[in-house]
């Protein structure tokens, strides 16, 4: 009684849609693991600890990205300039 409720999640801290080729990301919560290794919105994941992203899709890809708070997911990104680059991404617990 009387705490404002909140929402508390472990993961990379981005916002995420499936779309095409992966799970684009919308949105970089700054302070999150995707915005230390400098990831964008507008970057797509296509893979998901080597499987893809688009066979996961939006629920099964978001399961796989969420982990152990300290532990990291490794990603391959098709970043905005068309490059792609494979990555781990620190997962941080995200609060709000």
């Amino acid at each position: 009684d009387g705490e404002t409720p909140r929402i508390e999640l472990v993961g990379i801290g981005a916002v995420l849609k499936a779309e095409g080729e992966g799970l684009t990301l919308i949105q970089v919560v700054p302070e999150g693991g995707a915005a230390v290794v400098q990831l964008v919105a507008g970057d797509v994941v296509l893979e998901i600890d080597g499987e893809s992203a688009a066979k996961l899709g939006f629920l099964g890809g978001i399961e796989r990205i969420r982990g152990p708070e300290g532990s990291s997911v490794h990603l391959k990104v098709k970043r905005l300039d068309g490059s792609v680059v494979e990555i781990d991404v620190p997962r941080r617990r995200i609060e709000k």
